[in-house]
């Protein structure tokens, strides 16, 4: 998502309607609550400081997976979002997403027998 013409190749993929079903993880070391110092919180998901240069970048390949991610749901595609249970991810980008039909759901990774259960959500549009 960082690399311009990679970028255009997935809008230009989700415009064809190549591909039905969208899955993504966007990177999260800046959305997580485990970095220190935390750049961004739930009350200001786009950043402390939106034009510090690491902020800036993680949120510019949110959105870019958010822009993808709409076309994509217009046009009848399947998608998903998978982030951390602490994720900060959820800027407004990905509330126009809950208003055009997705739901969030919640379970744990491991949870079958391990004693570590790592929480997870997904925003997705899938029956």
């Amino acid at each position: 998502m960082a690399n311009p013409s990679a970028f255009h190749e997935l809008v230009s993929l989700a415009l064809r309607r190549v591909v039905r079903d969208w899955h993504a993880g966007v990177p999260c070391p800046s959305f997580g609550a485990l970095r220190r110092p935390q750049v961004r919180s739930k009350s200001c998901p786009a950043g402390f400081d939106p034009n510090d240069p690491y902020t800036h970048y993680h949120s510019a390949l949110a959105r870019r997976t958010a822009f993808v991610f709409t076309i994509a749901m217009q046009l009848g595609q399947y998608v998903s979002i998978e982030q951390p249970g602490s994720s900060r991810l959820f800027l407004h980008c990905y509330r126009v997403m809950v208003m055009l039909g997705c739901v969030m759901s919640h379970f744990c990774f491991c949870h079958y027998g391990s004693a570590f259960k790592k929480p997870s959500k997904w925003l997705h549009n899938k029956p």
